[in-house]
């Protein structure tokens, strides 16, 4: 009772201020009304809607009246703009309507990124709906599937009324058009039956290799003077007679079900391809429609400078990937290394200036960048050996007996890894990988041999000088030591033997457990130059530019005799079989298609030293992370022996480099060589050599040879020699004709030499 007297109490307050607002703004109310009012009078009088009174046929006000005329046509015009306004609403909605039908569907199959009222553009308009569309759809859309387009095309057809429509699709941008038949003019009837012509020419072909009857669907055209994928302008094809000829930029090919189409005939036909329609073409096989997919090959950059840092954002994990490249569609591709991976060692093909080096200093680089040390075999002495105090790079062997005691140094880890394996198996998974690049194997065959012959030479000379002093030290049987091949110590330092081949194929056969991961080098792979089956266990393996079919056999196996032999003459192009982008995925190296093989352009990577500009901040954002990466690590091997010393240069390239002008370093003073005081370029030599006026030095100080004389009969291997220090001050020697002095060579010795 008390909640409804509160009620009734609130309702007469409300009454009562109501009244008070009438009272108090009434008058204000009324007085803007009468204004309003004469303001609305005089604007229609002013149109012509409104006379005054003595010309009204109907009094409305006091001052005003209407005219039965102009008020019949005022509400004419009137109910003619209602008419249309509603029109146009009706219209709009419609419009809306049909054009949300033939999005609605669309949007199912573009996904939620696709927005119709910003991605479809819709025109000319009939009863039945829009007779032209522009679609533009998301990236992620399969549209070089030809199933997938048509698909697309049977959607938009049905929505606008099931009439023929014509597609044209611009994959590069991601969008399609769509027109009626009926709204072709002069101008498109003429391209219409070009492009006709050029179809019933692709079906006679077609018909002819396949030899059936096939039906052509072009789904894009080539627009001459557009860019192609190599960056060039389309150019426009002519016939004999001067007319212009559609040439197709993707299509398919229905063929009879009869038809058996294998991978080599499509490699056929997209040879047959390059020829009648120019540029380099793919071929997607289907068998289960029987259906031939052709597209433009992608395009691939002249030059691929390699990303630096940015390619190791993310760790790659336990299995390490060394990106050495990207695929046709910009994806960078590498090899991934692990023991649970299928290619634990690389072969690199090409030949010279094809791209190894570049391909070896990216896997470097790669390696580096996520803490795997590397050392290296440079037979050439220039590519890889820049690297040498790089973070992360243990040693770089260029001489033949460096890269003999680098192989033997890499044999022996591998063996003392063995061992600890074999007592503690669970280390194998601990063990850091060691990433051994060996280029050029036939140059390096040659200088170790050229090496050993020497060694062996020295050897035999040794022997020979200390079997004449009875120095020489023998077993009790009066033979020469013989190292015990049960020492595993002594077996470990010796690889098990001396051979340096023999080591590399023991290395390529064991090292996987050992975590090292050996990349060769090689011009050809001939079977000559891998003995005892050593090439099957270069699983990973890179092709670059255009080979043989005998060089593509080798590399790719039985049945891919094609792969990479119609690549362009370009410096870093390459096939390879390249891990998968997504590690879960399964991957067989001599499986699939070409042999498991993709096009590659590979990276560019400049060597230290020779670097420049974004060259050489590339380089140092790698040497900077590689640095963080080896903190505090152990390399197993000396990296001393395998330092430059500018003081063991020969005096022949002491020479060159003079004449160059090029100072040696910190143990040879700068500046020209042959100056006063300054440092010398020399050569040893027999005192029974000498001639007048030559310089040498004796005991450290420089002397010009004044005379020489024989000792006479009574000792003919003896000679006076008379020489004269830099004060004028003379000194005789009584000397053995073979007593060697360091003869100062001068500018004409060099220019002769070289």
């Amino acid at each position: 009772m008390a909640n409804k007297e509160a009620v009734d109490d609130d309702t007469m307050w409300l009454l009562l201020a109501g009244v008070g607002a009438v009272v108090l703004f009434g008058g204000g109310i009324v007085t803007w009304f009468v204004m309003a009012t004469d303001q609305a009078v005089r604007w229609l009088i002013g149109l012509g809607v409104l006379v005054p009174a003595e010309q009204a046929t109907v009094p409305v006000i006091g001052g005003a009246g209407l005219d039965t005329g102009r008020l019949a046509g005022a509400g004419v015009v009137l109910a003619l703009a209602v008419v249309l306004a509603i029109w146009l609403v009706i219209r709009k909605r419609k419009r809306a309507l049909q054009v949300s039908r033939i999005a609605a569907p669309l949007a199912i199959e573009f996904g939620s990124t696709f927005d119709p009222a910003k991605d479809l553009k819709a025109s000319r308009f009939r009863a039945d709906g829009p007779q032209r569309l522009r679609v533009n759809y998301p990236n992620s859309c399969p549209d070089h599937d030809p199933l997938w387009r048509f698909k697309i095309e049977e959607i938009v057809r049905h929505r606008m009324g099931s009439a023929p429509i014509k597609t044209k699709w611009n994959l590069k941008k991601g969008a399609f058009s769509v027109r009626t038949e009926s709204f072709r003019n002069a101008m498109e009837e003429a391209l219409a039956r070009r492009d006709e012509a050029a179809v019933e020419r692709m079906e006679k072909l077609f018909g002819t290799l396949l030899r059936g009857e096939v039906t052509v669907r072009v789904d894009s055209w080539e627009e001459p003077g557009q860019l192609d994928n190599e960056g060039n302008p389309i150019p426009a094809v002519t016939d004999i007679d001067g007319t212009e000829i559609s040439i197709p930029e993707s299509f398919s090919v229905k063929y009879p079900a009869g038809v058996l189409v294998t991978e080599m005939a499509a490699i056929r036909i997209a040879q047959i391809l390059s020829v009648k329609l120019g540029g380099r073409w793919k071929i997607q096989n289907d068998g289960k429609t029987d259906t031939l997919t052709a597209f433009h090959k992608p395009g691939f950059k002249e030059m691929e400078r390699h990303p630096g840092t940015a390619l190791y954002k993310e760790d790659s994990g336990k299995n390490k990937v060394l990106y050495y490249g990207v695929d046709e569609n910009g994806s960078p591709r590498g090899w991934r290394i692990g023991q649970s991976q299928p290619m634990a060692h690389m072969i690199c093909v090409g030949a010279t200036g094809g791209g190894k080096t570049t391909v070896f200093r990216s896997l470097l680089a790669g390696a580096v960048m996520q803490g795997i040390a590397v050392y290296a075999c440079d037979p050439k002495r220039v590519e890889l050996r820049p690297f040498q105090g790089f973070p992360g790079v243990g040693a770089i062997a260029s001489s033949g007996k460096q890269i003999s005691e680098l192989i033997s140094d890499m044999t022996k880890v591998m063996f003392e890894r063995y061992e600890a394996v074999e007592h503690f198996p669970a280390v194998k998974d601990q063990l850091p990988p060691i990433l051994f690049l060996v280029d050029e194997l036939l140059i390096l065959r040659q200088l170790v041999a050229e090496h050993a012959k020497e060694e062996k030479a020295r050897s035999a000379e040794e022997k020979a000088e200390a079997k004449k002093a009875g120095t020489g030290k023998k077993t009790p049987t009066g033979k020469m030591p013989v190292p015990d091949a049960n020492d595993k110590e002594v077996a470990a330092a010796a690889g098990f033997s001396g051979d340096t081949n023999t080591q590399l194929q023991m290395m390529l056969a064991l090292a996987r457990t050992a975590r090292i991961h050996i990349v060769i080098g090689v011009q050809r792979p001939d079977a000559e130059n891998f003995q005892g089956g050593a090439r099957d266990n270069l699983t990973h393996r890179c092709a670059l530019m255009a080979m043989s079919p005998q060089g593509a056999l080798m590399v790719w196996g039985q049945g891919n005799a094609h792969v990479g032999t119609d690549l362009p003459r370009k410096q870093g192009r390459a096939m390879a079989n390249v891990s998968p982008i997504d590690e879960r995925e399964a991957f067989q190296p001599d499986g699939g298609a070409n042999g498991g093989a993709v096009e590659l352009q590979t990276f560019w990577l400049s060597e230290p030293g020779a670097a420049k500009g974004e060259d050489k901040q590339i380089l140092d954002s790698i040497a900077a992370a590689a640095a963080k990466k080896f903190e505090g690590y152990q390399f197993p091997i000396d990296s001393s022996p395998y330092d430059l010393k500018p003081g063991e240069l020969s005096s022949g390239a002491k020479r060159i480099l003079n004449q160059l002008d090029i100072p040696l370093g910190t143990e040879e003073p700068a500046g020209n060589l042959f100056d006063e005081g300054q440092g010398t370029a020399t050569e040893v030599v027999n005192a029974g050599s000498l001639v007048e006026g030559e310089t040498i030095t004796y005991e450290g100080i420089r002397y010009e040879v004044e005379g020489i004389d024989d000792a006479g009969e009574a000792d003919e291997d003896r000679i006076l020699l008379t020489i004269r220090d830099m004060d004028g001050n003379l000194e005789a020697l009584d000397l053995d004709a073979t007593d060697p002095f360091e003869r100062i060579l001068t500018l004409d010795d060099t220019a002769a030499s070289l």
